[in-house]
């Protein structure tokens, strides 16, 4: 979205275009680009209008998400019933659970290197990338493995 703006601001002012970038820099005459109101409020007004672009096609990314979650068949137990950008909810053996998953592993705050930085099982464990509460029982691993296999990313 930077880009965008940057772009917003390009088209508006002919300073910014020519200067190149919104970028701060540590000077202060190099800090303060001067523009009349007029160029103020359109790029506020573009500013604004690309936002609801974006939101709007956000909404509509979730919502076809959640759809396709809730479509989705139980898997080894595991039921998911909501999904919140990368926050998913459900049940694992009608216990409840809460992940935030991504699309590619994370070395430093993935569970075990992987693509889960926060899971949270009702009374098992909790991981918040970092252990709060470890899986201790031997349900509670199992329960754990479960579910990294489910969200597991290959690569």
């Amino acid at each position: 979205m930077n880009k965008e703006l940057l772009e917003i601001a390009k088209s508006v002012s002919l300073e910014i275009s020519r200067r190149g970038d919104l970028e701060r820099r540590f000077n202060e005459q190099s800090n303060v680009v001067r523009m009349n109101v007029y160029e103020v409020q359109r790029m506020l007004e573009k500013a604004y209008e690309l936002g609801k672009k974006n939101a709007t096609a956000t909404q509509a990314k979730k919502a076809v998400q959640t759809h396709e979650q809730e479509s989705k068949p139980e898997v080894n137990g595991i039921k998911i019933t909501q999904v919140d950008g990368n926050w998913q909810m459900g049940t694992i053996d009608g216990i409840k659970f809460e992940a935030k998953v991504y699309e590619e592993n994370s070395e430093e705050y993935g569970i075990n290197g992987g693509n889960v930085s926060k899971l949270w099982v009702d009374g098992c464990l909790n991981y918040d990338r970092g252990w709060d509460m470890r899986a201790r029982t031997k349900k509670a691993k199992e329960l754990l493995a479960r579910l990294l296999d489910y969200f597991k990313v290959e690569g």
